[in-house]
């Protein structure tokens, strides 16, 4: 998906003044690993806004923007409409106010900024910084992403920009100035329907959503792996699309596990095979040098804006998006969902699958006096309700926090070089697996029973056959030694107390296995264990402990944004 930066003031604009900052801004917003396009700049008198890198799907009216897309036609301009199907932001303004909408699930996070003066929304962080020419670090933000790997619920790198929340919209009124924001409730109500009732509405759902898929597939890529999702979608398409022909498909992972027969990558390249698909695979090995590792870090960084910590699927220096986006591939159909995961035992567990660890879960963390004195809580909505299960809170907290906050900022890393579709996303199937009871939610029970007979009769992969494991990435010498260059940095002592600092790097760990070895044989034996043990193992464990070297690469991350904003703040200060 392109990038927008919107802006609207109460005063009149100068044009030329702010189209150059918007032009300046956009250049530096891109990925610098491609030749971005040239961005569609609009203004008026108090309105001025830029689309970055834009791709054939934006569609534009003036002052409204779309971006990603609708499954259903509909008057998106509309300003008493707002129950949209797809995965989408949208930007509507009239003379009166401004409106800006997020899908059911907030899938493209908008962030906002306002003051007396001027009111500026974004996809990205760094670009109302650099509009506003300074920078005011959010503390509140450090233990997040030390528990979390994430900025948490709600919290931005800038202590004044804000998130819009998930199926939101937000109204500025243009005369007062007033700004409301409304949003839908993520509200699970297993209805006592028969099992088969549930099913037919859930087919229903399906069939009605990739029907209304309206993609030019000569240039969109579905993303393929070995598991349920993606096949389903392949399958989908071709029931309900029937002149969907040579549809391109794309895996990738480190190339040592196309050797292993139950892996993504091999499941993936025989579905491709027997269904005649154009298929291509991305090698993503992580055999890099410590002066590329600074790079790639660097990169990650910057066109993910320090949201998340996934880096291992980026170890390639984006080399796939960089390639996709060259070979003009407008976007990627993936098969993210909602349909329900394995059973949980324990709140522990929910926490840390969902993402939303606090400091206080991890033994290991009260040794540092720092850490124990910051200040994070649970917002109350993350609660468990008293009429929830465990695993209906664990789906609730999913829908509420887990795609809008770790699933839309991993597609935000993704978005400066191409568009991405979710179709499993769509409103009415989000709200068909809300009435859901949990036994048909459990390990995607009704949706498998859909789709498995769609075929082919080929074993579905085996997780951990696809697994490099991330703590053994951050121990290989050369990237241990780029995480102790930045926690010995000036710029970290800016943040973190020196003797904070020094316990940190004290306790990392190194290995010097430049390689990475697949699956582990304990990771391999754990997914053998019988669940009543499982159950039994949870129960008993009622805190996690951190790896220390995943500490100090989330202390990097945190050094590392606050010197890219700092920088960003200064290249166009005012």
């Amino acid at each position: 998906m392109s990038k927008i930066l919107y802006v609207l003031t109460r005063e009149e604009i100068n044009v030329e003044v702010s189209k150059k900052k918007l032009q300046n801004i956009s250049k530096r917003i891109s990925p610098n690993n491609i030749s971005s396009k040239k961005p569609v700049i609009y203004s008026e008198k108090q309105l001025i806004y830029s689309i970055i890198n834009p791709t054939k799907t934006i569609i534009s009216n003036r002052g409204n923007v779309l971006l990603g897309g609708l499954f259903k036609e509909k008057d998106w301009e509309d300003f008493d409409a707002t129950n949209y199907d797809g995965n989408y932001s949208i930007f509507r303004i009239n003379t009166k106010e401004l409106q800006i909408l997020t899908d059911v699930l907030g899938t493209r996070t908008v962030w906002y900024y306002k003051n007396d003066k001027i009111f500026i929304a974004a996809t990205s962080q760094r670009a109302i910084v650099q509009y506003l020419g300074d920078f005011e670090f959010n503390e509140a933000a450090i233990p997040w992403m030390i528990s979390s790997g994430s900025l948490g619920p709600e919290e931005a790198w800038d202590k004044r920009i804000r998130k819009l929340p998930a199926d939101g919209i937000l109204r500025l009124d243009r005369k007062s100035w007033e700004l409301n924001i409304n949003r839908k409730p993520v509200i699970f109500n297993a209805t006592k329907s028969s099992k088969q009732r549930l099913k037919k509405k859930l087919q229903k759902s399906l069939t009605e959503t990739f029907q209304s898929l309206s993609l030019d597939f000569s240039n969109w890529a579905i993303s393929l792996s070995g598991g349920y999702d993606s096949r389903a979608i392949i399958n989908l398409l071709t029931l309900n699309r029937p002149k969907t022909q040579n549809l391109k498909t794309v895996t990738w992972g480190a190339s040592e596990y196309l050797k292993e027969k139950d892996s993504d990558a091999s499941i993936a390249k025989r579905i491709a095979k027997t269904l005649a698909l154009n298929h291509s695979f991305y090698d993503t090995s992580t055999n890099t040098s410590s002066k590329n590792f600074k790079n790639i870090i660097e990169l990650f960084l910057l066109n993910g804006e320090g949201r998340n910590d996934h880096i291992p699927a980026y170890m390639d220096g984006f080399k796939i998006w960089k390639t996709l986006y060259e070979n003009e591939v407008q976007g990627v159909v993936r098969g993210d969902e909602v349909f329900g995961y394995n059973k949980i035992y324990s709140a522990i567990t929910v926490k840390d699958f969902i993402g939303i660890t606090l400091c206080s879960d991890f033994s290991n963390l009260s040794k540092y006096r720092y850490i124990t004195k910051l200040k994070q809580k649970l917002p109350r909505e993350y609660l468990r309700l008293e009429s929830e299960s465990l695993n209906t809170w664990k789906d609730r907290l999913f829908h509420l926090h887990r795609i809008p906050t770790v699933q839309a900022s991993l597609a935000d890393l993704k978005y400066g070089f191409v568009e991405q579709i979710n179709p499993f996303l769509s409103r009415e199937i989000v709200y068909q697996v809300r009435d859901l009871p949990d036994n048909l939610r459990r390990d995607k029970k009704l949706f498998r029973e859909i789709v498995e007979p769609l075929g082919p009769r080929i074993p579905y992969s085996n997780p951990t056959a696809s697994q490099t494991p991330f703590v053994q990435l951050l121990r290989r010498e050369d990237i241990v030694a780029e995480i102790k260059r930045g926690l010995n940095s000036k710029n970290a002592e800016l943040i973190f107390p020196k003797n904070f600092l020094d316990e940190i790097l004290g306790n990392m760990k190194s290995s010097n296995n430049k390689a990475l070895k697949t699956t582990s044989p304990l990771s391999k034996f754990k997914n053998l264990i019988p669940s009543s043990i499982k159950k039994r193992i949870a129960q008993r464990n009622d805190s996690l402990i951190m790896d220390d070297n995943l500490l100090a690469f989330r202390i990097y991350i945190i050094i590392n944004m606050n010197k890219i904003l700092e920088n960003d703040a200064s290249v166009f200060k005012s």
